[in-house]
């Protein structure tokens, strides 16, 4: 019976410790990070990179996420993006755990765009109740730099990175949505 016990505890350690690195992490720069080439037959670079702007400024209203590049004629758009991450607690349910900020940068060629989303981090949430909470930074770090009593805990830092996956994911395919659609679509 105790090998039951064992053997069930060692898959759950084990599926917890999958999940929480499901973030992929770009071997050169160690860094995680989304990226992506995406074939766009017909299109030509000036229509991607109309597309990409559009998608942009969309996507990301907040003061926050600013276009910092704009270059139509090589295609490129770099821009700071901020979105705010929340995680399920007990008890309480859904909580405010901060906000993370990312690089987003979008190559457009004839045919093709690349997007990358790097430089991924977490800032604390403000607000009441939050004077606990500590900026943990960069997602590539194992666990936050809280220490006793602070929050991220090492399970909400796993959450957060989490939550973070899946929003990400869901931006890469909206983006990708964009993309594909000309204004003549509407």
């Amino acid at each position: 019976m105790l090998k039951i016990y064992l053997s069930a505890f060692a898959i759950a350690l084990i599926t917890v410790t999958a999940e929480a690195q499901t973030m992929p992490v770009d071997p050169d720069t160690k860094l995680v990070t989304y990226s992506e080439v995406i074939e766009t037959p017909g299109v030509n670079k000036n229509e991607l990179y109309v597309r990409a702007n559009t998608w942009f400024t969309r996507t990301f209203k907040s003061a926050k996420s600013v276009l910092d590049l704009q270059d139509k004629e090589a295609g490129k758009l770099i821009g700071k993006g901020s979105m705010p991450v929340t995680i399920k607690v007990p008890i309480l349910g859904a909580t405010d755990a901060g906000t993370i900020s990312s690089t987003i940068t979008i190559m457009c060629k004839d045919g093709k765009y690349k997007y990358v989303i790097d430089n991924l981090n977490h800032t604390r949430p403000f607000g009441p109740n939050t004077q606990l909470w500590v900026d943990a930074g960069p997602l590539e770090k194992e666990k936050p730099e809280s220490g006793m009593m602070k929050r991220p805990s090492k399970k909400e830092w796993n959450d957060i990175k989490e939550a973070v996956d899946k929003d990400l994911k869901i931006i890469a395919t909206d983006l990708k949505k964009a993309m594909a659609k000309s204004d003549s679509d509407f």
